[in-house]
């Protein structure tokens, strides 16, 4: 800010006192700067001004406290204050210790990259680490996954091969419930069959008892008999059903025992598996089936029991009715031993015979039904042999089934331990990861420190570039101003040469009859000028030797600027490396994402999986509760049988007690005991199977309540996995955002570098083009300069003949005093043809070499004009290839150098006061007049005129710039080691003189990937050099041209 307001004040202070002359009061004080204390006279005449205008400028700038005035008002003596010095001071300070913050800042800067840099690296191979590890996790839970699917697929075979045999045994089951139906219909039915006899032989007993009181009583014994034997008869075919029905209900009983115990057995393994709630619902099931079929067993067990107490009571009281009859018949034939006959009328008989042939009838229809029982008796068996065998290969099956559960046990146990070695690793991958998030945000931030900080020193290094751009704008703006009043100066100058010349030549013509006189004078002469072309030639061999060793130097400096281009070169690979680093990254990044992608299917297939079981276990849990409840009413049922059996046995107490008072029969009473002992040891069995049920309930229970923990456990941690998966999906999608603007500043940089790179292909093409066209140039030159050079052979030769022609004038002057008038007419009359003839060949020789130079020059600057363009465009797309130079700098370096004239062409006035002239730099001293026979002649000084407060320092530049210059000019190109050589000079100052010879557009510096770096002069200095030559040549002849004229007239004086 502080310099914004000092460049208006100037412009303010500019306006104020100057119109629009180029003059500034910024001169003024750069010359008390210079010089401490100066008059305001001595100001006004050193700096072209007018005193008013000083003095306009001494009173601005004494308001704003910048200049004294000490001494009398009228001619004053101005000098710096002290304030503004120590401002300026102060400013310079800063300046340093601001660009030395900087430096620091950005190195320290650099170096924290750096060590950040190698950081990421580390942390990014861990990271790599750490995600091998977790892919061969991944692999390994993979493998484990398909293990348990293909387990699992094998469960469910074994699943679908139970419930067919379960099914299978349902339908038999079933069957059985019919059978078992159709046999308590059957008995039913004999029951009443039973009770029906019963009634006829009640009625048959009834009339043969009457028929025996009116009759006799032989026909009712022969019939009695004849009925008893008929009752003992279906009394044994009814024992002998009942028999079957007993030992077919107790195969039933035995075969669902086996099932129960089969059905125990698969709950038990269920239950060890764990893993499949559909057997335990199946066996659940079937175990309701069997207590329901135990149950209805039981119901016909005790209607079979209680018939049977029928029966046997029946039969008790047939037994009795028997021993009565028994007894009757025996009174009978007592009371009938007489012979006493009772004969029955035809009528009763065949009324009897009738009776008769219907109850054989009827036996006969009881018959062909006990036939068809039979045969379902038969396929019954048949049905029961069909059962075991099914029953046999089920068992066969549970023992397959079993084994496939240890091993299934074996390995579900197995795949726990991974499980549980799996949970760790994932924590500690998941830890890992944590590790790395954390470790990334952090970096994150850091990466944002980093580009706040690159931006800010990005804005400084913009503002410094578009400083030192105005700058240089200034200065080239300058340099092409004062150039062109040089140039302007020169043209002046070289007319009036032009016409002195023409002036010369006139007289020449009128005093060439003057040579005859000056021949004695032109031999001494001659060899005055042949001692200083000895000592010029001593000068130009030092010079020689010189520009050798500046030509090492460069050597030298142009293989460091090779080796820094091999650094640089090196410095592409790394960035290459690291580029194609990022991209396999990238890759890597898209990787894991497409992994982190099919993580995240697989969690929420996870999910629905755990989902599907929960509602599995909630269905498991109301079919639980359903079962309670039913076992509850089975309990209650129990307790309700349990009451009846008290009653019962309570009954059956009594009646033996009633069988113990009547005092009948013990053997049927033991019988009854053991059939009640067995009714009690059955119901004990039943008690313990109840008992054992109410455990296994309990059990159940404890089980079911275990399992809702752990599912409350599971939902609990699923809820804690559900967030931890939402969070890092946010993280996912933040690194993929993340990711992409990284590939979409990539991709715009690789865009920029590709277009930067073509235009440097483009670049180098018409590098190329202009070189075959410099190189065709300068084949041109090297033919011109050889013409050149036969020019100057012929010269040396005309030269050579005027000697022979001054010795022969000196020989003619050393005969006779008296021939000398005759001398002189023969002069006069016949003036010597040869000199005349080769001072003409001379000046046609000069005039074509100087058509030679013009033409030089053009071609010189049209090569320079297209190397300087493609050599700056070059340099600028090299330096700075993400900024476009401005216009004004781009086309400031291409506009064509002006040509200067050698120094011996200079006028002898004094030159002109430059415009601005540098801080600290000492006033240009007036050069001093020389004499008109020895002009200034300095081949070496090529240095271009860069601005005119340097015009100074470009006339007379340092020792080892001129020497770098000279080494240049010998060899053409020269690396910058073989320089350091052939210079003996420090890195630093050689630094230092490229870069200063470089601003003044004097040096060129080139780099390629084979060649290196080389020094060499620009196509200006270049042509400079040859035109100050051929310049330097043509003044000499000039000169001695001038010299010999002179002579000439000196002798024609004396004549």
């Amino acid at each position: 800010m502080e310099t914004d307001d000092t460049n208006q004040s100037w412009a303010n202070v500019y306006k104020e006192t100057t119109g629009e002359s180029s003059r500034s009061p910024g001169e003024l004080i750069k010359l008390l700067l210079r010089v401490e204390k100066v008059k305001a006279s001595n100001a006004a005449t050193l700096l072209t001004i007018d005193r008013g205008t000083l003095e306009k400028w001494i009173m601005a700038l004494d308001k704003r406290g910048i200049i004294g005035k000490e001494g009398p008002q009228t001619d004053s003596y101005l000098r710096l204050k002290p304030s503004f010095i120590e401002r300026i001071k102060s400013l310079n300070a800063r300046k340093s210790a601001h660009a030395e913050d900087t430096t620091n800042k950005i190195n320290s800067l650099d170096k924290r990259i750096h060590d950040l840099g190698q950081a990421l690296g580390s942390e990014r191979g861990r990271i790599a680490q750490i995600e091998a590890e977790a892919k061969g996790m991944l692999a390994i839970i993979s493998d484990s996954e398909k293990r348990l699917k293909n387990k699992a697929a094998l469960l469910d075979d074994a699943e679908k091969t139970l419930r067919e045999e379960k099914a299978n045994l349902d339908e038999e089951v079933k069957k059985t419930d019919g059978l078992l139906t159709g046999l308590t219909q059957e008995l039913k039915k004999e029951r009443e069959e039973k009770s029906s006899l019963e009634k006829q032989s009640k009625r048959v007993r009834d009339d043969i008892s009457g028929l025996q009181a009116e009759q006799g009583v032989q026909v009712g014994s022969d019939e009695a008999l004849s009925l008893k034997e008929t009752i003992r008869a279906e009394r044994q075919k009814r024992s002998v059903e009942e028999e079957k029905i007993k030992k077919a209900a107790s195969e039933l009983e035995r075969r669902k025992q086996v099932i129960t115990k089969q059905l125990e057995e698969l709950e038990l393994r269920g239950k060890a598996a764990g893993a499949k709630p559909a057997v335990a619902e199946d066996s659940n099931a079937l175990a309701i089936q069997l207590d329901k079929e135990r149950d209805m067993t039981e119901v016909v067990r005790k209607r079979l029991d209680e018939e049977e107490k029928e029966l046997d009571a029946r039969e008790k009281v047939m037994a009795e009715k028997e021993k009565e009859l028994k007894a009757e018949t025996d009174e009978l034939g007592v009371f009938f031993e007489g012979g006493i006959e009772i004969k029955l009328t035809d009528s009763e008989i065949k009324e009897k015979c009738a009776e008769l042939e219907s109850r054989q009838a009827n036996l006969k229809k009881r018959e062909e039904e006990q036939d068809t029982l039979e045969e379902e008796d038969k396929k019954y068996r048949k049905r029961a042999e069909n059962i075991s065998l099914r029953q046999a290969e089920l068992e066969k099956k549970t023992e397959y089934l079993s084994r496939d559960e240890n091993a299934y046990e074996v390995q579900e146990a197995e795949i726990l331990r991974k499980e549980s070695e799996i949970l760790k690793k994932k924590e500690a991958v998941a830890a890992a990861r944590r590790r790395v998030e954390e470790e990334s945000l952090e970096l994150d931030t850091i990466e944002v420190d980093i580009k706040k900080r690159q931006k800010t020193l990005d804005n400084l290094h913009k503002s410094l570039d578009e400083r030192e751009n105005a700058i240089k704008i200034d200065e080239l703006t300058k340099k092409q101003n004062d150039r062109l009043r040089e140039i302007n100066a020169r043209e002046a100058e070289l007319q009036k040469k032009i016409e002195s010349l023409a002036i010369k030549e006139k007289e020449y013509e009128g005093k060439k009859s003057e040579l005859v006189k000056t021949e004695s004078e032109l031999l001494e002469k001659k060899r005055i000028s042949i001692d200083e072309i000895k000592r010029k030639t001593d000068e130009l061999s030092s010079k020689e030797k010189e520009y050798e060793k500046k030509k090492a130097e460069l050597e030298a400096a142009e293989s460091e600027i090779l080796k820094k281009n091999m650094a640089t070169d090196e410095m592409k690979k790394k960035m290459e490396a690291d580029k194609a680093e990022m991209e396999a990254k990238e890759k890597q990044l898209t990787e894991r994402q497409k992994e982190l992608y099919s993580l995240k299917k697989s969690l929420d297939t996870e999910e629905k999986t755990i989902y599907s079981k929960e509602l599995a276990k909630k269905k498991r849990l109301q079919e639980i509760r359903d079962i309670e409840a039913e076992l509850e009413k089975k309990s209650t049922e129990l307790s309700s049988k349990e009451k009846e059996y008290e009653k019962k046995k309570a009954e059956l107490e009594a009646a033996e007690s009633e069988i113990l008072k009547k005092n009948k029969v013990k053997d049927e009473l033991k019988k009854k005991n053991n059939a009640i002992d067995e009714i009690k040891k059955r119901m004990e069995a039943d008690k313990a199977e109840m008992e054992a049920k109410e455990k296994q309930l309990t059990e159940r229970q404890k089980e079911l309540y275990s399992l809702k923990k752990s599912l409350d456990d599971e939902e609990k941690t699923l809820n804690t996995e559900e967030r931890e998966k939402k969070e890092r999906l946010k993280e996912m999608n933040a690194l993929e955002a993340q990711v992409k603007k990284k590939t979409g500043e990539l991709s715009k940089k690789e865009k920029e570098y590709e277009e930067k790179k073509i235009e440097l292909q483009a670049a180098e093409t018409e590098i190329l083009k202009k070189k075959q066209a410099t190189e065709e140039l300068e084949k041109k030159r090297i033919k011109e300069r050889a013409e050149v050079d036969l020019m100057e052979r012929q010269l040396n030769e005309q030269l050579m003949k005027l000697d022979s022609i001054r010795e022969s004038l000196k020989s003619r002057e050393g005969g006779s005093k008296e021939a000398e008038p005759a001398k002189a007419k023969m002069v006069s009359e016949k003036p010597p043809k040869k000199p005349e003839a080769g001072l003409e060949e001379i000046e046609a020789m000069a005039e074509k070499a100087k058509k030679k130079k013009v033409s030089l020059a053009q071609s010189f600057r049209k090569t320079a004009l297209e190397k300087a363009k493609t050599v700056n465009a070059k340099q600028e797309l090299v330096e700075n290839p993400n900024e476009k130079p401005p216009k004004e700098i781009e086309e400031a370096p291409l506009k064509p150098a002006p040509e200067e004239e050698p120094p011996a062409a200079k006028p002898k006035e004094e030159p002109q006061e430059p415009e601005t002239k540098p801080e600290g730099v000492p006033a240009p001293e007036a050069p001093k007049e020389k004499p008109s026979q020895e002009p200034e002649a300095k081949p070496e000084e090529v240095l271009p005129k860069a601005a005119p407060e340097e015009q100074a320092q470009a006339e007379t530049p340092k020792a080892g710039e001129n020497r770098l210059i000279s080494l240049l000019g010998r060899t053409g190109a020269i690396k910058p080691e073989d320089a350091l050589e052939e210079l003996q000079v420090d890195k630093d100052t050689l630094t230092e003189w490229v870069a200063k010879l470089k601003k003044e557009g004097i040096i060129e510096v080139k780099s390629s990937f084979m060649r290196g770096t080389t020094l060499m002069l620009t196509t200006d200095a270049l042509k400079k050099l040859k035109e100050r030559e051929i310049d330097h040549t043509v003044d000499t002849i000039r000169n001695e041209l001038q010299r010999i004229r002179q002579e000439q007239k000196k002798l024609s004086d004396r004549k």
